[in-house]
């Protein structure tokens, strides 16, 4: 038993859509620090649940606290000032739009007044820490380059690059190993290490399972909008009904 209080705690969760009980009576603690993973089938109830806690969708019931203030209700906006960000499983890059554009956007949503958005000249402060971030990705030579034409493994890593410009106390993300290849699993695998490292809590939603394993010290499984098992790594890989509701699939990587 955790012995801290948590800094996301969901309290009987509903999310209908018609017939289909999306999240049915979610109850989830998330504690400071390290990786958490949400797994679970397609159609488990995973995207509708972090559209509800990051403010995409409201509940129709339940409650969500996060530092022990509820936020159910609260805006998008909100919830990213108060420190609960997430990144996408579909590209929301800006196409058509460089790397230092794209970095230089975030950075604008949070350091500087609006009014200074009229003008031509940005402070030197500002472009100077979008050079360090790009360099901290080691895209400076492709920094000029529109987004849209990088690889796929690259735009998800600057699409998270995004979510942290100032680094948020929680961050949820959805697929981020999706569709690429081994050496760029990799890339994002490094990068979700480092951002746990600097003290952003991750809540990780993935289907591949040697990303979840190799990341992931707590894992929560998620059918039919409920919670089924939590618990570390070793616990899930051994539990019944988990294997069951995968089909066989392979539970066992290291």
């Amino acid at each position: 038993m955790n012995s801290k209080e948590p800094i996301l705690k969901v309290d009987k969760l509903f999310k209908s859509f018609g017939d289909l009980k999306a999240v049915n009576g979610v109850n989830l603690e998330i504690y400071e620090g390290g990786i958490v993973s949400i797994i679970g089938p397609n159609g488990a109830g995973k995207s509708t649940l972090v559209n509800i806690l990051t403010g995409f969708l409201f509940p129709d019931s339940g409650h969500i606290y996060f530092y022990g203030e509820r936020i159910e209700r609260k805006s998008i906006q909100y919830r990213v000032r108060k420190g609960l960000n997430r990144s996408f499983q579909i590209n929301s890059l800006f196409n058509g739009m460089t790397v230092k554009e794209n970095i230089l956007l975030g950075l604008l949503y949070w350091e500087l007044p609006l009014g200074r958005l009229l003008t031509n000249r940005l402070p030197k402060a500002l472009e100077e820490k979008v050079l360090e971030i790009i360099e901290s990705v080691n895209m400076t030579d492709k920094m000029n380059i529109e987004v849209d034409k990088l690889s796929h493994g690259e735009q998800r890593l600057i699409e998270i690059t995004l979510s942290i410009v100032k680094p948020p106390k929680l961050l949820f993300l959805d697929e981020p190993t999706s569709g690429l290849s081994p050496d760029e699993r990799n890339m994002i695998m490094d990068k979700i290490r480092s951002i746990a490292e600097t003290g952003t809590t991750v809540v990780l939603i993935e289907h591949n399972m040697d990303v979840v394993f190799s990341l992931a010290k707590r894992i929560v499984v998620l059918n039919r909008g409920s919670v089924i098992a939590d618990g570390e790594p070793s616990s899930i890989r051994g539990n019944e009904e988990v294997k069951k509701i995968y089909l066989g699939e392979d539970l066992t990587v290291a």
